[in-house]
Order: structure tokens, then C-alpha cells, then sequence
């Protein structure tokens, strides 16, 4: 497990390349106020749509992984239409909140120059969305079979040629956040179509791949049972993304300005370093989801074991690789020396004392979802990230004055809290019963879909007997139209004689 992992973290460190090699050509600009709105624009478009995409499909491949365990091809295929046809829904929906940015930005307090910018960013960006379907849908679906590497390879290809498409629009056009945008979407798109390319010449997941049919794709009543299971599991996932975005525009109603752009600059290293946890964790629900779909009880045990041991471990490396390298990142990183003392409070909060309570119920969190325990986690999110974060950042940020590092304690409560309570979870987990519900939910989705299929074979009859029927009525009425110009053609003859 924790060999496969390198992959896992690395498909998800490429999402962290990015960030960072777009933010440090941003900063080329040498204008604080763009690399402020990149940060907020980015903070935008991960929150309205892209996460919810990306948290939706984690979510699936938690429901698939407990059918890749249990062999069932077939439906593993269906449900990879059906995340495909999800998520274009998600992106259809979330382009009303997308297009109106610069308003709701607004409307939050954030400066009107900065909302203005990071509106053009997420402007630009929308094609990335596109790519994102395709690529996150094949990647639960791919990831749910245990199968990582492929997205690792595309990915991190992707990810070297960034840099070339963010030079040549944001500074070499001179677009600025508009060619940031462009850059986003062009490596967004190749990104899906190197994984398309690697699919097809290696033929992974060909034995499970079915047609992509309309109907099937877009049954609501299968939607619906997928999605009892998908949004709690997913839902952790985007909770805890989408409050370090809420957390960004928090800190941009803080008075200095530099507190956004130093807290932004940081933002685009902390997504490298937060995958190294998204990697272990989206590889234990793997491995832990199949061994439940298979009945494995105490290989999910000794899984779980394993991946909190390596969380701490993790951890330890981190912060000492993070405080070492810190000079490094404070040079490519930041512009002015204000910018650059608060760049550091979110370093040193992050790396000294967030990581440990995050990565660790991060982990616990893909443990409890491959588990089938996805609904209480979903509940502990709800009151630690939602509310006690908020609270508690609200608080020592702005009621105490205790600016960036105020905000970042609210975070670091949640981690800290989430974690413990994660952990007694952890302790009264009933495996055996959740294989039995398991087994039972994967009957009831193959039932769903053989039914959904017998549907539509009865209609396609029932089609063809209404089609023969008509064409039978066609045929006896040409019969009729026959012999009535037969009758009238002899009276003709006979008049002729006459």
C-alpha cells in the first residue's frame, strides 16, 4: 500500500506544481495586488466548482471501490458514465456562481480591484472545468481498481509543461491573470487527454469500460443511490477544502493587504504539501474500500494501522523538510518584506502545529469512508470546519487583533479536534457489520441497474411493435390504394370499349 501511494501522492503533488509555478510567475508581475487576486481567483474557482468535481469523485470512488472488491465489472463501468454525467451537472450548475464573481466577491468585502482581477481569472479558467470532469471522473474510476499510476504519469507531464503556457501568456502576451486563467486551462485539458492517450495504448480498466448511454448515464433514481454514498464521502473532502478557501476570504477582509497576499503566496505551496496526506489518504480508501467489498476484516485492520503510522511519520519529515527549506520558498515566493513576515506566520503555523492534527484526521478520514462509516465523518466536518474554525479565526484574528496567525489558529483547532474525534470513531467500528452492509448495497445497485436495463429493453420493444404495427397500416393501405386504382383502371377499359 504504502509503495502505490507514491503514485497517489504524486498525481496529487501535480495539482500543487501548478499552483506554485503559476504563483511564482505571477509574482514576475511584481504587482501585489495581482498575486493577492490569483490567490483569491484561485480560491474562487476551487470552491464553487472544481473541488466539488474533485470531492464528488472521491465520494464515487469510495461506492467503487467496494465493487471493484466484489468483482462486479459491469456496474463499476456504469458507474463511471454516471460520475462523468454528475459532474457535468456540478459544472453546469456552479458556472451561475462562477460568472458572477466579481459581484459576490464583492459582496464579501473584498476590494473591488482585487475581485476585478481574480474575476478575470476565473473567467479564463472555466475550460479547465471541462478537463477536470473527464480527468477526476477517470481517476476515481481508475483508483477504485487500485490502478495509479496512469494519472501520476499525465499529470506530472502536464505539470512540466505549465510552466511554458503560463510564461508565454501571463508575461510573454502580457495577459496577466487572463493568460493565468488560459494556462490553467490548457494544461487542464492536456492533462485529460495524456490520460486518455495512456488508457488507450495500456488498456487499463477495459474489462469494466461500457458504453455511454444517455439514459443510463442520466438515471436520476441510480444518481440518487449513488449519491447517498458519494456526498457524505466526498463531502469531507470539499469541507475541508472549501474552508481554507472560506479561510482566504477571511483574510482578505483582515486590514493589511499584505496578510492576503503573503497568506495567497503561502496557499500555493500549502496545496503541495496538504497532498502528501490527500495521497495516503485516497490510497487507504482504496485498499481498505476493496477489502471490505471482498470481506477482508482484519486486512482493513492492519491497513488502518499502517497508514496512521506512516501519517506521523509524514508529518515529522514535512516540517523538517518545510524548516529548512524556508529561505528558499520566502525568496521565490514573496516581494516586499511585509508581504514576506506574513508569508512566514502561515509557514510556521502550518508546518509547526496545523500539519499534525490535519494530515492525521485527513487519513482518518479515508479510513472511516472506506469503512462505510462516510455519514459521521461528514458530521464531525460540519461542526469542527464550519463552525469551530470559524469561530475560533473570527475571534483571535479579528476580536483579539491578532491578524494572520488569529485566523490560523481557528484551522488549527479544527485539525486538532477532528483528529481526536476521528480517532475514537476509529475505536467502535463494527467491521463485520459494515461488510454485511456493504454486500448489501452493492445487490441493491446491481439490481438498480439490471432493472434500469430491462427498462429500457421493454421500451425499445415496445418501440418496435408500435413501428411494426405502423408500418403494417402503411403496407394495407397501399394494399387499398392498389386495388382502388386497380378498379378504376378497369372501368376505364371498359369505357373504352364501349
Amino acid at each position: 500500500m504504502l509503495k502505490t501511494s507514491v503514485a497517489s501522492i504524486s498525481t496529487y503533488m501535480g495539482i500543487g506544481i501548478l499552483n506554485v509555478s503559476q504563483m511564482i510567475i505571477v509574482k514576475q508581475t511584481g504587482i501585489t495586488t495581482d498575486i493577492a487576486a490569483f490567490g483569491l481567483g484561485l480560491t474562487w474557482i476551487n470552491a464553487c466548482s472544481y473541488a466539488i468535481i474533485m470531492a464528488l469523485n472521491d465520494g464515487i470512488r469510495n461506492f467503487s471501490s467496494h465493487i471493484s472488491g466484489s468483482k462486479d465489472h459491469k456496474t463499476l463501468g456504469i458507474i463511471y458514465n454516471q460520475s462523468i454525467a454528475i459532474s457535468w451537472f456540478v459544472f453546469l450548475v456552479s458556472l451561475a456562481l462562477i460568472l458572477n464573481s466579481f459581484q459576490l466577491l464583492t459582496f464579501f468585502g473584498i476590494a473591488p480591484d482585487i475581485a476585478a482581477k481574480s474575476y478575470e481569472f476565473t473567467l479564463y479558467g472555466i475550460p479547465s472545468l471541462i478537463g477536470s470532469i473527464y480527468f477526476e471522473s477517470s481517476r476515481q474510476f481508475l483508483f477504485s481498481q487500485k490502478i495509479f499510476h496512469v494519472h501520476m504519469k499525465a499529470q506530472l507531464f502536464a505539470a512540466l509543461l505549465h510552466p511554458i503556457w503560463c510564461y508565454f501568456f501571463i508575461l510573454h502576451q502580457d495577459m496577466g491573470l487572463k493568460g493565468a486563467g488560459i494556462a490553467r486551462s490548457v494544461t487542464f485539458l492536456l492533462s485529460y487527454v495524456f490520460v486518455w492517450i495512456i488508457m488507450k495504448i495500456g488498456g487499463y480498466g477495459k474489462q469494466a469500460i461500457q458504453p455511454f448511454k444517455f439514459k443510463e448515464a442520466f438515471s436520476l433514481s441510480q444518481w440518487w443511490h449513488i449519491v447517498q454514498v458519494a456526498v457524505p464521502a466526498g463531502g469531507t473532502n470539499y469541507l475541508k477544502w472549501v474552508s481554507i478557501e472560506c479561510l482566504t476570504v477571511l483574510v482578505g477582509n483582515l486590514p493589511n493587504k499584505n496578510c492576503l497576499a503573503g497568506h495567497a503566496a503561502f496557499f500555493s505551496i500549502n496545496i503541495f504539501f496538504s497532498m502528501f496526506a490527500k495521497g495516503i489518504q485516497t490510497t487507504v480508501n482504496s485498499f481498505i474500500g476493496n477489502a471490505i467489498g471482498e470481506a477482508k476484516e482484519q486486512l482493513a485492520k492492519n491497513l488502518t494501522t499502517i497508514a496512521i503510522s506512516a501519517t506521523f511519520l509524514l508529518c515529522l519529515i514535512l516540517m523538517l523538510f518545510g524548516l529548512a527549506t524556508q529561505s528558499f520558498f520566502v525568496q521565490l515566493l514573496t516581494t516586499t518584506s511585509a508581504m514576506e513576515t506574513q508569508f512566514l506566520i502561515a509557514f510556521h503555523m502550518y508546518l509547526c502545529v496545523d500539519v499534525w492534527g490535519n494530515f492525521l484526521q485527513q487519513v482518518q478520514a479515508g479510513i472511516l469512508s472506506g469503512m462505510n462509516r462516510q455519514n459521521d465523518t461528514v458530521k464531525y466536518y460540519m461542526w469542527t470546519f464550519l463552525l469551530l474554525q470559524f469561530v475560533v479565526a473570527y475571534f483571535c484574528g479579528f476580536y483579539l487583533q491578532w491578524g494572520l496567525a488569529g485566523v490560523w489558529l481557528g484551522r488549527v483547532a479544527a485539525g486538532i479536534v477532528n483528529s481526536i474525534c476521528f480517532q475514537i470513531l476509529l475505536q467502535h467500528v463494527d467491521i463485520k457489520q459494515e461488510i454485511i452492509n456493504v454486500q448489501l448495497r452493492i445487490k441493491q445497485t446491481k439490481q438498480l441497474n439490471e432493472l434500469n436495463v430491462s427498462n429500457v429493453i421493454e421500451g425499445n420493444e415496445s418501440q418496435q411493435d408500435e413501428n411494426n404495427t405502423s408500418s403494417q397500416q402503411i403496407q394495407l393501405q397501399q394494399l387499398n390504394n392498389n386495388e382502388g386504382s386497380e378498379q378504376k383502371t378497369a372501368k376505364h377499359a371498359q369505357i373504352a370499349k364501349k
